[in-house]
């Protein structure tokens, strides 16, 4: 154990076990109720508007940018007796390519279709096991350098070995984890409080819906407060708070 113990914490795969520590006690604090579900997910779009101008002089040379991808260049340059004009009109720059990767990147390990941060956990996981692997293989040979080199590569490898880890498991982790924004036909039901409370700040109930048990982020009326294993009724959703209002059922 204690073998084990100084490897994790070895130069070569501290940053992976810290990194891994980390994701582990987010979720012990996510599974008290603490964090709501807007908590796991986030929204990929690649079409997002940015409004953005600015002009900018350097050296007697005008920039005239804006973000929605048009660059305009206009003035003179002088360099050592050298007159040179410069126009350049309608000169594109895709600066949308690198968040355009990004959100390939997540598509490609099912992002949207499950919690990015499931995700997360997952591939920090896939990085640490292989690192841990590598280090027990080569032993000595696996030195602190060779582990920042092969970063990179890990990270490929994690990827991959994240989708397919996902990969059967997506139907039911849509489901499971499906936005609570939309608001579900399910007032009235019965639920069983799976937090550890329910407060008007936070708390999860689960609730038998078409034939699926999911989880929904809830708050308590009238500032009572309902305990893990309590049953309760849904009484109606809250837009402003993005959850549905429970009653505890005596």
């Amino acid at each position: 154990m204690m073998e084990f113990i100084g490897m994790c914490f070895a130069t070569q795969n501290v940053l992976y076990t810290i990194l891994l520590i980390c994701v582990l006690l987010y979720w012990c604090i996510y599974i008290t109720g603490a964090f709501g579900s807007e908590a796991l997910d986030l929204h990929l779009d690649g079409g997002a508007d940015v409004g953005a101008d600015a002009d900018v002089d350097v050296g007697g040379v005008d920039l005239d940018a804006d973000a929605g991808g048009e660059l305009h260049v206009d003035g003179d340059l002088h360099a050592d007796g050298l007159d040179a004009d410069a126009s350049a009109d309608g000169a594109h720059v895709v600066a949308h390519e690198g968040g355009d990767a990004l959100i390939s990147t997540l598509r490609f390990v099912w992002a949207g279709e499950v919690p990015v941060t499931l995700i997360f956990t997952i591939l920090i996981f896939m990085m640490w096991a292989s690192s841990m692997m590598a280090h027990s293989i080569l032993g000595s040979h696996y030195t602190l350098w060779m582990s920042l080199s092969l970063i990179l590569p890990n990270f490929v490898l994690g990827l991959i070995l994240t989708r397919l880890a996902l990969w059967p498991f997506v139907p039911l982790l849509r489901n499971v984890f499906q936005s609570d924004s939309d608001e579900k036909p399910v007032i009235g039901h019965s639920c069983r409080v799976v937090s550890m409370s329910v407060t008007e700040a936070h708390g999860q109930c689960e609730v038998d819906y078409e034939d699926q048990s999911i989880v929904l982020q809830v708050r308590s009326a009238s500032g009572e407060t309902l305990r893990k294993g309590d049953l309760a009724l849904i009484s109606h959703y809250n837009k402003e708070k993005d959850a549905y209002i429970v009653t505890k059922i005596e």
